[in-house]
């Protein structure tokens, strides 16, 4: 009974010095600036916080927002949808702490209405689930002014005069 007590500690001992990371650390993800007020369709900086990850590797991640999280696209080359692969994606790095400080821009839809909006961070393990949200903010929209279509003036016409 006795040796099998040390062979379980030792066990768990190596475990915890082998994957301390996957055992102490619950990974956190905390946006840390943000504007208060946007205009949909117009893109602003986040700048979000992690922690608790695996060092030294590769993620991805994605803002979330509006109704159902649906409103927001993220950028990366070109603005993509809350609903697009995770591998188009924007990355970024751990440190060799297992933490990161990441700025990423973002846009509200150009038809999201006015009014007060949720907003979060998502980020995913490349490759691997699950994926870790940031805490909800708030922010304020404003609908986007819809740019006036210009119609062509009509061109004055000269009468001709019969002699």
């Amino acid at each position: 009974m006795c040796s099998r007590l040390k062979i379980y500690l030792v066990a768990v001992i190596l475990v915890i010095f082998l994957f301390p990371q996957e055992i102490f650390a619950a990974s956190s993800v905390s946006i840390s600036s943000f504007p208060s007020s946007v205009i949909a369709g117009e893109e602003f900086n986040i700048i979000f916080d992690a922690s608790g990850l695996n060092p030294d590797t590769q993620y991805n991640m994605k803002a979330l927002g509006g109704s159902s999280f649906t409103e927001v696209d993220t950028w990366n080359s070109s603005w993509l949808q809350q609903n697009a692969s995770w591998s188009s994606m924007p990355e970024f790095s751990s440190n060799f702490e297992g933490s990161a400080s990441v700025t990423t821009k973002a846009r509200f839809d150009l038809d999201t209405t006015s009014g007060s909006k949720e907003l979060k961070i998502r980020i995913r393990k490349i490759g691997v689930d699950p994926y870790y949200d940031s805490p909800v903010v708030g922010l304020s929209v404003t609908a986007a002014t819809p740019t006036p279509t210009p119609s062509p003036t009509p061109s004055p016409t000269t009468a001709s005069t019969a002699t």
